[in-house]
């Protein structure tokens, strides 16, 4: 992709988007699994399994629907 062309620049950003539509649930699996690693890092994530959580099924069962409020430092 050339930098300084703002046409291929923009088509490359919404790329990944035009095939998040096409496929919302591999997308979002895509970015869960992006995301696990980093969870596991903290508290939060190993307190819920997050190294061996691999799937939306565990991600659910691991990771309980909280606020922010239940989960904010004191």
């Amino acid at each position: 992709m050339d930098s300084s062309d703002p046409l291929a620049m923009l088509e490359g950003m919404l790329k990944p988007w035009h095939a998040s539509l096409a496929d919302p649930a591999a997308a979002q699996e895509t970015v869960l699994s992006g995301l696990l690693p980093r969870y596991a890092r903290t508290r939060y994530g190993r307190e819920h399994n997050a190294g061996r959580v691999n799937d939306v099924q565990s991600f659910r069962a691991n990771f309980p629907v909280v606020t922010y409020d239940e989960i904010k430092p004191s």
